[in-house]
């Protein structure tokens, strides 16, 4: 099947074209003209054009005279292929346009033309605002992550989007967005928007955000040095914007008494997990109170802690024979075979 400049099969073009013809005919037999003049259509063709949709139309190039208005709307909007691009232009001949006219279904000898050989056709090319592009990009990717149950996510533009030039159109010029799939799953989400002129896409532009969230951090209000026992008034609360994806365990303020620092914390850095631990009260060579059990009964003994440990901790002793066990820190100095047990929020009793 043989497929017209416009993408449709040529046998239904032309019958289009037929139809309008039979029309242009009777048009003028109703005005009491018996035999139609020959040719009906005259094309002046210019020598310079520039076009303002995706693609070369009659109208851009010439200007089309006919006395039925369907026929001449027709002929206007006939394609005579893809713009060129920004920069460069492309030249028409008369030639080339009759043939394609041909195509659609016009026969040479009902047209009449007019004015150039040729018509030299360039592009007239716009700038797409940047801020435009951002604005389209945005909402898409906070819908995208807010469906991923992401609350409240802040985004930070990786990059400003390059310049883009594109024809205005002559239904206008829009923007589209669209996410690419699991691009926002991570703490960066890619965007990509289309530039459409006259429903057609032009370009494609891929836009990037950094993604972020809100989190609570305890920031001091001095340097603390390593091993310093911690309470809350050393500290100042306040929610700052870290990393969508960002693994850091930050303290809160109710998880700050009782500890000591694990390193020097610099003032207003936030505090994580690393940089404090509970008090020792197991210290490594000197001596505990081993209590194991087994089953209903349970054996106390001596022996000597081969490292640190916190409440709950679980850490090696060697026993008075020289054995090495596992035990979990109980209190100062004593420790079990086995662990504390949880309470319901999870700590340690």
């Amino acid at each position: 099947m043989r497929i017209g400049p416009g993408g449709k099969p040529m046998f239904t073009r032309v019958i289009a074209f037929a139809a309008l013809l039979c029309g242009a005919a009777f048009a003028q037999e109703e005005r009491g003209e018996k035999k139609p003049p020959a040719p009906i259509v005259t094309i002046d063709l210019r020598e310079q054009a520039s076009v303002l949709g995706a693609n070369v139309q009659l109208r851009d190039v010439a200007v089309v005279e006919a006395s039925y208005a369907p026929l001449r709307t027709k002929l206007e909007n006939v394609s005579l292929g893809g713009r060129p691009q920004s920069g460069f232009r492309r030249s028409l001949a008369r030639d080339r346009i009759a043939q394609i006219l041909r195509d659609e279904g016009l026969q040479p000898e009902l047209v009449s033309w007019t004015g150039a050989s040729r018509c030299v056709v360039d592009s007239q090319v716009s700038l797409i605002d940047p801020q435009r592009i951002l604005a389209t990009a945005e909402p898409a990717a906070l819908a995208a992550l807010r469906a991923l149950g992401v609350n409240h996510p802040e985004l930070e533009p990786l990059s400003v989007p390059r310049d883009i030039h594109t024809a205005p159109g002559r239904q206008g010029r829009s923007l589209h967005a669209r996410v690419i799939p699991g691009s926002d799953q991570r703490s960066i989400v890619t965007i990509l928007v289309d530039v459409r002129v006259d429903g057609v896409v032009e370009e494609t532009i891929e836009q990037q955000f950094r993604v972020f969230r809100m989190q609570e951090v305890l920031l001091p209000l001095r340097d603390i040095d390593r091993g310093e026992a911690l309470h809350a008034g050393m500290f100042a609360m306040e929610h700052t914007r870290v990393r969508l994806g960002d693994r850091s365990d930050y303290v809160l303020s109710d998880q700050i008494d009782g500890r000591v620092a694990t390193r020097t914390i610099a003032r207003g850095r936030p505090v994580q997990s690393v940089d404090v631990r509970l008090p020792w009260l197991v210290r490594r060579n000197e001596p505990v109170k081993i209590v194991e059990r087994k089953g209903v009964i349970e054996i106390s003994m001596q022996g000597t802690a081969l490292r640190n440990g916190s409440l709950g901790e679980a850490i090696t002793v060697r026993k008075s024979d020289g054995g090495i066990l596992r035990v979990y820190v109980i209190s100062a100095g004593l420790v079990s075979t086995r662990p504390l047990p949880q309470d319901p929020q999870g700590g340690q009793r």
